[in-house]
């Protein structure tokens, strides 16, 4: 057998007293029952109600059959919400850490707790009570009972349920017979089966059910038999008497991966009634782990302390709901869980590690002074350093008293020479070991340096310094290196001695003393443990709490912070910070051990904080400031210095809610519409309220996080929740854009047909107009309306610009009492305009106007419009008025509308140009023109009753020119590529067409005219499609070159009216950069007398005279 390892969760000194006069007993069934070697074992039962020197007191009573018990002394009100208890053997421990104020909920003072390795159940009855009865899950069962088998389709993780009725019944897994591997089971008492059972069972982790449709009636088979099986696998969905076929066995194992939010503590995972402890994973820092068997559905789990009351729900750190791991357990036996933004935000899931680590350590900064204690140097010591074991103390034992009880004004351990112990002859000094002595030039006996923590899998940050010969372990020497007092180590340290230990341990600096100074915030619950040699002094809130003072061997203190102050009433506050200070000295070789550990989140004191400068409620508001201590070293936080606080340049670093993991740099000034960086980046102001109303960040939970400019280590976060954002409304607005009251609107939209009127909608957040709502509306209408853009294209749907939007709705013919509604999926109410009564027109309205060009030069030449009915008689036009590609406004009179009757019904124009350049639309958005005709026409009723009143009729010209090329131009590139850029006379439509597909080409090689195609090896489109750049490389073939010609290929592409290239569109020249090639050379001799080349008379040399 092994030795006992025993897990404390905290550190109390626990004394019978009359407060704890109400006992609780636990009786506890061993959860190794089937293990004949460890159920006989001692069993120990360990905690906060067990003091961990005594083991015996930790030991249960043995009752028999696996049985046993222990008692509590404690009352209910006592028992501290943290306690957790932790079952034992001399050979193994159980997985599950129940809290013990949950096993006595209610007020009862006796419990049994009947256990598995994977799981208890709290009973009021000891087990010879019929009422503590536990139902087993193995698959025998009763003669007066009935049992319905599901192998189920959802695989082997999910437990599923039957439905019967109304009646939900979560199924059993099938264990202890592997035949009945992925059946799940149900009992029903006898009398409860009927003659007709129509069931049906569904996943719990989805709507899934089985069958899909209807029901699987078990009463007919149940009615001659104790069981039926029903095989989810089977597509007949038959009930059976018999078992089909063997599944997969249900795997209950989990993995569960945590990354911990807690700094001062570890996790515990709680799922229902069990509370299972954590461990850490190697290699992943801050993340923890358990493996958690259960035969049933563990779909929600919360996360706590083991130090402390905080919780981590779906909520993040806040009270919220259970976090709910169902679709995860059903696709994955591992799960991994992270807050974000880290650390307070919401959980987020994944099946793989999600990145992001936090420290697996930590660094504490102390100050240590070097001191000459030993006799090597000229037989000069410093006072109380190199001592002799009679000259203060020795062996296994402290001296205490030496320092009073309270530290100094200068935040130093005061000697006690009030009553200073009269053994202990060598410590006069000891109120200068912790003050730095000058030595040369500025220069110090005094250097800094980091004690490394680490978080052990029991919550505890431990430094362990001690040494171990067969570990290797020198022990405590932490300035062996400190010989030179400079950087450039020209300046010797007349303090360092390097003198040697025991054989082992080497040559090593002896004599110095260290001060350790930060602050913590107290939670009840902590706890603090030293060990080490010689004297060493721990002050919480400036108050001596380890008193192991002299020169002795390595000596163990420890305090539980929930005591102190219990006898002078003044206890430590919840949530409170306070100083935390140890003072330690080795002042005699050739032992030298430190190991500190503790359950404190101890910050080294700050020198980086922010300064909260508003309290309104959507108002964060901070400055940051640092204190510079000029020269002295920055682990120096003694009361004596002299320092300085100034504001602290920083950087800013926001995440959370829907921004990357990585985070967004802010800058000086307005972020996000409601983030402020102070100019200097020496402060910053969140306001929430600026943030929702410009709707700016996405609903969430965010991080800021600013770290000192100088030195990221210093560094400090907030955390800000935009909540869901309220909807906005819309409302009608007249053509002033003022407001029209009421999400129901009855004022007269018009009185003709064919007539498009105007509707104006506005949007509002908050109570004032949005300009960056850009929301999309939705049309609606029961009867024959029509809505239109301002092309006049039929819609249904149109998007805010700038918080408004304009739409036409018009009917082709008379409509009486007709509505039309306007909505959006992201907007808080509905409009609606109602009693729209629309007559049909007195005269032709306007069904089609459209602009062509003929020749296909991109000039428009042809307008057409085509009318409702003919165009003669009392409805023949008075004028015409339209306006198309530029400026100019174009007019006809009734002759002129004579002559250019086609059919009719329908007007033709035709000119050699209507635009006084090419226009054949527009980039960006498609084109239209303007057009209106004028009638005259005698109303036979009302104030104008028998007289002639002039009728418009409005429309618009529909762009019907097809696009041409503007200009064609080529540039020279590496590698014998050569780039042709192409731009046009509108935009086109997106579109993936080779380019290959959409030009044809002129060009001449060796004098003689090719037409064709060039293949092109890559492109883009650029400039809302407006501008095309195709790259081709004379490797593969033939490239475009200066004085070729190129176009569009009939008939292929569109613009965004849809219009495809004219058969004639035409041909552009392509200028630009020209290759030049020598392809041979000749060399001619030249002299005095003969300055000419016959063979090139087109060259003629000149001749230079030199001086």
């Amino acid at each position: 057998m092994g030795k006992v390892s025993f897990v404390f969760f905290g550190f109390c000194l626990f004394l019978a007293t009359s407060a704890w006069a109400q006992p609780h007993v636990i009786h506890i069934q061993s959860p190794w029952t089937s293990d004949s070697d460890i159920v006989n074992e001692n069993h120990y039962l360990l905690g906060d109600f067990c003091s961990p020197t005594e083991n015996d007191s930790c030991r249960m009573t043995p009752e028999g059959d696996g049985w046993f018990s222990f008692t509590i002394n404690a009352s209910f009100d006592s028992i501290g919400s943290h306690w957790m208890l932790s079952l034992q053997t001399e050979s193994t421990s159980w997985n599950l850490h129940p809290f013990v104020d949950s096993l006595f909920a209610g007020g009862t003072t006796e419990i049994w707790v009947f256990t598995t390795e994977i799981s208890y159940e709290v009973s009021l009855s000891p087990p010879s009570s019929s009422s503590s009865e536990i139902t087993s899950s193995s698959s025998a069962f009763v003669d007066d009972s009935k049992r319905i088998y599901f192998k189920s389709p959802w695989g082997s993780r999910l437990v599923p349920q039957m439905i019967w009725g109304g009646d939900t019944l979560a199924m059993q897994v099938a264990t202890g017979d592997t035949s009945l591997c992925g059946w799940f089971f149900v009992t029903l008492e006898k009398t409860s089966v009927s003659s007709v059972m129509p069931v049906y069972f569904k996943s719990s982790a989805t709507n899934q059910t089985f069958p899909i449709e209807g029901t699987v009636d078990v009463a007919p088979v149940l009615s001659q038999n104790s069981q039926v099986f029903v095989d989810g696998m089977d597509a007949s969905s038959e009930a059976n008497s018999a078992q089909l076929g063997i599944g997969v066995c249900f795997d209950s194992t989990h993995i569960i991966r945590f990354r911990n939010p807690w700094s001062n503590t570890i996790p515990s995972m709680i799922v229902g009634k069990d509370t299972v402890h954590m461990e850490a994973i190697p290699g992943y820092c801050g993340w923890y782990q358990t493996k958690y068997t259960s035969t049933t559905v563990m779909n929600r789990v919360f996360f706590k302390q083991i130090i402390g009351r905080e919780i981590y729900t779906a909520s993040g750190l806040v009270a919220g709901a259970p976090i709910v791991l169902d679709s995860l357990m059903s696709i994955s036996d591992s799960i991994w869980i992270k807050p974000y933004p880290y650390p307070s935000g919401l959980p987020v899931l994944s099946t793989a590690f999600p990145g992001g680590l936090a420290e697996c350590s930590r660094n504490l900064a102390v100050m240590v002074f070097d001191w000459l204690g030993e006799l090597e140097k000229d037989n000069v010591t410093d006072p109380d350093f190199g001592i002799g074991s009679d000259e203060c103390g020795g062996g296994s034992v402290a001296m205490t008293g030496m320092v009073q009880n309270s530290l100094g004004a200068n935040g130093l351990p005061v000697r006690n020479d009030a009553s200073f112990p009269s053994e202990c002859t060598a410590a006069n000094d000891l109120n200068g070991w912790f003050i730095a002595d000058t030595i040369k030039k500025g220069y110090t006996n005094a250097t800094c340096r980091d004690i490394e923590m680490t978080l052990d899998d029991e919550g505890f940050w431990v430094a362990d310094m001690d040494e171990d010969e067969a570990a290797g372990k020198v022990g405590f020497f932490p300035i062996d290196d400190f010989q030179y007092l400079d950087s450039d180590s020209t300046i010797e340290n007349p303090k360092w001695d390097s003198v040697a230990g025991k054989d082992w341990q080497g040559k090593h600096n002896y004599s110095f003393s260290m001060k350790v100074q930060a602050e913590f915030r107290y939670v009840k619950g902590q706890y603090f443990e030293f060990r080490g040699d010689d004297d060493v002094w721990v002050f919480i809130d400036e108050r001596l709490v380890v008193d192991l003072g002299g020169k002795h061997a390595a000596l163990e203190g420890s305090v539980n912070l929930d005591t102190i102050g219990r006898t002078t009433g003044d206890t430590l506050v919840e949530g409170r910070t306070y100083s935390f200070h140890i003072f330690y000295a080795e002042r005699s070789r050739p032992g030298s051990n430190f190991m500190m550990r503790t359950t404190m989140d101890l910050q080294t004191e700050r020198t980086y904080y922010p300064q909260k400068m508003n309290t309104a409620a959507n108002l964060i508001q901070y400055e940051i400031w640092q204190i510079v201590k000029g020269k002295s070293l920055t682990c120096d936080y003694s009361k004596i210095l002299t320092t300085e606080t100034t504001l602290a340049a920083s950087d800013f670093m926001l995440t959370g809610g829907a921004l990357s993991e990585k985070g967004v740099t802010l800058t000086e000034g307005l972020n996000y519409g409601g983030i402020t960086i102070d100019s200097g980046y020496t402060g910053f102001t969140v306001d929430t309220a600026a943030i929702i109303l410009n709707r700016s960040l996405a609903p969430g939970i965010y991080c800021l996080h600013f770290s000192l400019a100088s030195d990221p280590s210093l560094y400090d976060e907030i955390y800000f929740t935009i909540p869901e954002y309220p909807l906005p409304t819309i409302a009608f607005a007249d053509s002033s854009w003022i407001e029209i009251p009421g999400d129901v609107v009855t004022t007269t939209l018009g009185e003709w047909a064919a007539t498009p009127y105007p509707v104006n909608v506005g949007i509002f957040y908050m109570g004032a107009t949005c300009s960056i709502c850009n929301e999309e509306l939705q049309l609606s209408t029961p009867d024959s309306l029509i809505f239109l853009d301002s092309l006049q294209h039929e819609i249904t749907s149109i998007v805010l610009e700038n918080g408004r939007a304009t739409f036409w709705v018009m009917s082709r013919h008379g409509v009486e009492n007709a509505s039309f509604t306007v909505s959006g999926m992201t907007i808080s109410n509905m409009l609606s305009w109602q009693n729209i009564t629309l007559r049909e027109p007195p005269v032709p309205t306007l069904e089609t106007a459209g602009m062509y060009d003929r020749n296909g030069d991109g000039v428009a030449d042809s307008l057409y419009l085509n009318y409702s009915r003919s165009l003669s008689g009392k409805d023949s036009p008075d004028s015409l008025f339209w306006q198309f590609g530029d400026s100019l406004v174009h007019s006809e009179n009734r002759n002129a509308l004579n002559s250019a009757k086609m059919g009719k019904s329908s007007l033709s124009f035709t000119s050699n140009a209507f635009t006084k350049a090419v226009f054949t639309g527009m980039q960006e958005n498609p084109y239209s023109g303007d057009v209106t005709t004028w009638f005259t026409y005698v109303p036979t009723e009302g104030a104008d009753s028998g007289k002639s009143v002039p009728f418009e009729v409005t429309g618009r010209i529909q762009d019907k020119v097809g696009p041409i090329l503007l200009s064609a131009s080529v540039v020279l590139r590496k590698n014998d590529v050569v780039a042709l850029t192409l731009s046009f006379s509108e935009s086109l439509e997106a579109n993936e067409i080779p380019f290959d597909s959409l030009f044809e080409y002129h060009f001449w090689r060796s004098g003689k005219q090719m037409d064709g195609v060039f293949h092109s090896i890559s492109g883009g489109r650029y400039d809302e499609h407006y501008r095309y750049e195709i790259l081709y490389s004379a490797r593969v073939g033939e490239v475009p070159s200066v004085g070729d010609s190129v176009r569009f290929v009939p008939g292929v592409g569109r613009d965004l009216s849809g219009n495809s290239p004219h058969l004639y569109n035409p041909w552009v020249r392509i200028v630009g950069e020209q290759k030049v090639i020598v392809e041979s050379t000749t060399l001619t001799t030249l002299t005095p007398s003969n300055t000419s080349d016959p063979a090139s008379p087109s060259v003629s040399p000149l001749r230079v005279e030199l001086d």
